[in-house]
């Protein structure tokens, strides 16, 4: 019907027609950041943005997309090519200064900590070194030339396509490291979607190592066309989008503490 529930980790997602209601699940979340971002942000991002958006109580009140989720896969001819390229530019705008200590926050810290949340769930299976961790990782990431506006959790499930494109469920971050949005694109293409939906297969081979087999997105011209442009345009070496994916798929870890076989599935990808 018309009328949906949806309930996440944090939120509680409520759909009328053509109305949603967004809301903490506890008094101690909030999704004030939220509306905040999507109030102040730049003038070229508002075509892409519900709208209205307004607040009430504790609650963001908002149009519903019209559309499709991209995670659908039946995205339109010049998606990946056009629309999402035009996106971006428009996305990442206003230039400010880097600030070092969050850059290593979000890629060196927040994984670690996520993971060692996570620790008790997989630690008769699989074992986390912190110092390995920052052997692989340290030095390859480095900083972004300067902070634009970013959306700071940009997956396909959070893109919509019906007369363009729409965005949704930014982390609520105004200013940050544009390359961040376009890895958390890259984990979404290359397995996260698919892996949250149960869409995977896990093994242990005879020498110890663990494996992984998943569905994905790369694995068409233009969405292989739409990487390399990303890369391109953001000036990401190869091992270092390969070194900032590896932070992501940790950090996912400790966010999926409510299923055992996603926290193992998403340690298995930073492996």
């Amino acid at each position: 019907g018309d009328n949906e529930n949806l309930t996440t980790l944090k939120y509680d997602v409520k759909i009328l027609e053509d109305i949603v209601i967004k809301s903490p699940m506890t008094s101690s979340d909030s999704v004030e950041a939220e509306y905040k971002w999507y109030k102040k942000s730049p003038e070229s991002l508002q075509p892409y943005l519900p709208d209205p958006v307004k607040w009430k109580g504790n609650s963001i009140i908002m149009e519903r997309c019209k559309g499709r989720a991209v995670l659908s896969g039946n995205w339109c001819d010049d998606f990946w090519d056009k629309q999402l390229p035009n996106f971006l530019d428009d996305l990442h705008v206003g230039e400010r200064s880097i600030v070092k200590s969050e850059i290593y926050e979000m890629y060196y810290s927040k994984p670690v900590k996520r993971v060692l949340d996570s620790e008790s769930l997989i630690s008769n299976i699989v074992g986390f070194s912190i110092h390995d961790f920052f052997y692989e990782i340290y030095g390859r990431i480095g900083f972004p030339d300067h902070y634009t506006w970013v959306h700071h959790d940009l997956t396909l499930s959070n893109i919509f396509l019906g007369n363009g494109i729409s965005v949704i469920d930014p982390k609520g971050v105004h200013y940050g490291d544009p390359r961040y949005d376009i890895a958390k694109l890259f984990y979404s293409i290359t397995g996260f979607e698919h892996i949250k939906r149960g869409e995977f297969r896990i093994w242990k081979n005879s020498d110890g190592t663990w494996e992984i087999e998943h569905g994905r997105y790369d694995n068409t011209k233009k969405v292989l066309w739409f990487m390399d442009w990303a890369l391109e345009r953001y000036n990401i070496s190869k091992d270092r989008m390969d070194a900032m994916l590896k932070t992501i798929w940790l950090s996912a870890t400790g966010y999926f503490l409510y299923n055992p076989m996603l926290v193992l599935a998403f340690y298995i990808k930073w492996l």
